[in-house]
C-alpha cells in the first residue's frame, strides 16, 4: 500500500521535477539505443529479481516498409530474450506494425 501511494507522489511531481532529475531515476530502468544495451540492462534487471518489459520506441508510422522495419526489430528482440532466457516481456502497439496503414496486413 505504501509503495502505491509513494509511486502516486512520484508521478505527481514529474511535470515540476527538473529534467536532469527525471533522467538521473530513469536511467536504471532505460535500456539503451541498441539492442545489446537493453539486453544487458534486462540481465543487470534480472540479478535483481525484476521482470522487464521491452518496447521498440517510434511507432508512428506512413508507409508499411517503415511498419516491416518495426516487425523486424520486436523479431530481434524476441530472439535476444529467448536466447539468453530472460523474465522479460515486449511492449508492441498494433500502429507499428501498419494497422492504420493497412488493417489486414497490420493484422498479418
Amino acid at each position: 500500500m505504501a509503495g502505491g501511494i509513494f509511486g502516486r507522489v512520484v508521478v505527481s511531481m514529474l511535470p515540476v521535477m527538473p529534467k536532469f532529475l527525471i533522467g538521473w531515476v530513469a536511467r536504471r530502468y532505460v535500456a539503451g539505443k541498441d539492442l545489446d544495451s537493453a539486453v544487458k540492462a534486462m540481465k543487470r534487471l534480472e540479478s535483481e529479481s525484476a521482470c522487464t518489459t521491452v518496447d521498440v520506441l517510434g511507432e508512428e508510422i506512413s508507409t508499411l516498409e517503415e511498419a516491416n522495419f518495426f516487425v523486424e526489430e520486436y523479431e530481434k528482440v524476441i530472439l535476444a530474450i529467448n536466447k539468453d532466457n530472460l523474465n522479460a516481456n515486449i511492449s508492441i502497439k498494433p500502429t507499428a506494425f501498419g494497422l492504420l496503414l493497412d488493417r489486414e496486413k497490420g493484422l498479418e
